[in-house]
């Protein structure tokens, strides 16, 4: 883990044993829950401070050495037999320590005279508030994926849990907070697909260097003379070449080349790994879009080669109407890249009037 910047730090979903890591390697405590943590990295990659936990250790007695009434002050709260007995009492035997109870283990949960039967007067109402059907409890705001879990069943009907695994991995990715509310902004914000036009270049050739090397491609820019002139390889003829963007960043790209004789080939079709898959539907806005241009532009066969390793690839090219064929039944217009080994066709239906 290298956070290496407060933004990058902030937009990145870390695990507890990566801060406690990252404290470790940069000489900051260790000590509290993984939002302390958060914060005391937030201000040192901020302003370089290295902030001492405040301390919430309870020293002293424990309350429970002396008899406890409902009168007694809470200084240094205990969830031990004595404590126990004491709840029964004023309770009931169906009495069981909680999470309500267990933060007063914390000295700076424990405000001035609260006493022993405030506690149990809310311990009491947190226990007739879970006999309502629709009571849930609350969840602490460091456990960010059981809450996300919790509000993505409640919102989408008809999900598993394996559909709950696949939104937290894309939202966790992506910046913000880890949140249904923000996978729902993003979900639901318009994917937008543009024609490209020069002034894209940068963030167009950054995207598609950065997929290749996440997928160990041996290309270089040598080998990718139609990354560096797109207009000129691409929109000629009836090829073309578009760029999918969200929120104004460039989130993935595909291209058509004419090969003459109403056949086509789809080049460097890739999307950032944070927008993959169907919940997004990038690659498949992106293909369509494609596919569109075919059609009115008299484009009858579609053509491409990609390597064994993408099975999801296969997977999508085939849902979506390509079939595999032998690389001799490729048109002799057709420029084989030397990494594929695998090669689809997708007929396009054409309706002239």
């Amino acid at each position: 883990m290298q956070p290496s910047t407060l933004e990058k730090f902030k937009n990145s979903y870390w695990l507890k044993l990566q801060l406690i890591n990252f404290c470790k390697q940069s000489g900051l405590s260790t000590a509290g829950s993984k939002k302390d943590l958060e914060q005391r990295i937030e201000v040192f990659l901020s302003s370089g401070n290295k902030i001492k936990p405040e301390s919430n250790k309870q020293t002293g007695r424990r309350d429970s050495y002396q008899p406890l009434t409902r009168d007694t002050l809470v200084v240094n709260y205990k969830n031990d037999t004595a404590t126990r007995l004491f709840f029964i009492e004023h309770s009931g035997k169906h009495f069981r320590f909680d999470a309500y109870l267990r933060q007063f283990t914390n000295q700076n949960n424990i405000t001035k005279n609260l006493t022993y039967g405030d506690l149990v007067d809310g311990w009491l109402k947190a226990e007739s508030q879970r006999s309502d059907p629709n009571y849930q409890t609350r969840i602490g705001e460091q456990f960010e994926y059981n809450q996300f879990t919790r509000d993505y069943f409640a919102n989408e009907n008809g999900k598993t849990q394996a559909d709950a695994i696949k939104a937290w991995t894309l939202v966790k990715a992506l910046p913000g907070e880890k949140t249904y509310a923000n996978y729902l902004a993003t979900r639901s914000s318009r994917i937008e697909i543009k024609p490209y036009i020069d002034v894209y270049q940068d963030e167009v050739v950054n995207l598609i260097y950065k997929i290749q090397a996440e997928f160990d491609l041996p290309m270089t820019v040598e080998d990718q003379p139609d990354v560096q002139q797109i207009s000129k390889h691409y929109q000629i003829g009836c090829g073309n070449f578009w760029a999918a963007f969200h929120k104004g960043l460039v989130i993935g790209t595909i291209g058509l080349i004419d090969i003459g004789n109403h056949q086509a080939a789809l080049r460097k079709m890739f999307v950032d790994k944070n927008y993959r898959g169907k919940e997004m539907g990038v690659a498949k806005s992106l293909l369509c879009t494609l596919v569109d241009w075919c059609k009115a532009n008299e484009i009858r066969d579609i053509y491409l080669g990609t390597r064994s390793m993408f099975l999801a690839a296969h997977q999508f090219y085939q849902k979506n109407g390509f079939d595999e064929i032998s690389k001799n039944a490729l048109p002799g217009s057709f420029v084989i890249n030397p990494v594929d080994s695998k090669f689809y066709l997708k007929s396009v239906s054409i309706h002239l009037f």
